[in-house]
């Protein structure tokens, strides 16, 4: 099962403007195109998770790697200038915004 407590010094949910429970499908639980595919591991506890809410929604032909890459998009959109900054500190090479 997935805690819902958040851990010391984490933030809680609604404070960083996380995707409501109503636009939870919409975000992530929708079939995308995964066109440059890469290869990345993740733990086995994780992955069945994801697989078990995969098996859900099966009508939409989702896969675990969809919603694994619509997780990462959300993560990146959500935490794009803290991300640019620790590029700009640490690499001098920020991603660009759209």
């Amino acid at each position: 099962t997935i805690s819902e407590e958040a851990k010391p010094g984490e933030e809680e949910p609604a404070k960083r403007g996380q995707v409501g429970a109503a636009d939870y499908e919409g975000v992530f639980l929708t079939r995308n195109e995964l066109c440059n595919r890469q290869g990345l591991y993740i733990d086995k506890d994780n992955y069945e998770i994801l697989q078990t809410l995969v098996r859900s929604v099966r009508n939409r032909r989702l896969s675990v790697s969809g919603l694994v890459d619509n997780i990462v998009k959300h993560h990146i959109e959500l935490y794009e200038d803290e991300i640019n900054r620790i590029y700009e500190e640490n690499i001098r090479n920020p991603i660009k915004k759209n």
